[in-house]
């Protein structure tokens, strides 16, 4: 379930609640997500609660078993 748009390339801006499969790996994420123009901006992690927030650089990690 989600809400959002997609560009005229495609890329995914909005929120999405559910299962994604990586499109770099064969992992699976199931929680709620955020993409801004494809990539992905936000995870919060309905498996083990953890968090990231922001893309590549200044990306910042919140993991409940550390």
């Amino acid at each position: 379930m989600g809400s959002g748009y997609k560009d005229e390339s495609n890329n995914f801006t909005g929120i999405l609640m559910g299962s994604v499969k990586e499109t770099d790996s064969n992992i699976t994420r199931q929680g709620l997500l955020g993409y801004s123009s494809g990539i992905r901006s936000f995870f919060l992690n309905a498996q083990n609660g953890s968090a990231i927030f922001g893309k590549n650089s200044g990306r910042l990690t919140i993991d409940p078993n550390e």
